[in-house]
């Protein structure tokens, strides 16, 4: 038990130091509250472009539901318009009808 314990120390003596030392990490205070900063700005840089990649692929669905709503209505103003045509018509047709029944019966 008593073995282990030095050890122990022996790696952290060893390894604490030598992680203090290395050149890209920050050595004072301000160097640390610095590269906080500027890691948490890089995050909220990094999650704001993950919410606009997010947010393109909906811009894009809602554009293209827009589109489709747009193509129902031209649609059905078609059909609607094909109607009313078609309904003059008829009615066009049965007045001609009723014309040409009135002259037969007064040449009769």
């Amino acid at each position: 038990m008593r073995t282990s314990q030095p050890d122990q120390d022996r790696h952290n003596e060893t390894t604490i130091p030598c992680i203090l030392l290395h050149p890209s990490l920050p050595k004072t205070d301000s160097e640390r509250r610095e590269a906080r900063e500027s890691a948490s700005e890089s995050e909220r840089e990094r999650a704001r472009r993950q919410r606009e990649a997010r947010a393109r692929p909906e811009r894009e669905r809602e554009r293209e539901r827009e589109r489709e709503s747009e193509r129902e209505r031209a649609s059905e103003r078609e059909k609607r318009e094909k109607r009313e045509r078609e309904r003059t018509e008829m009615k066009q047709q049965n007045l001609n009808n009723r014309k040409k029944k009135l002259r037969r019966r007064t040449l009769l």
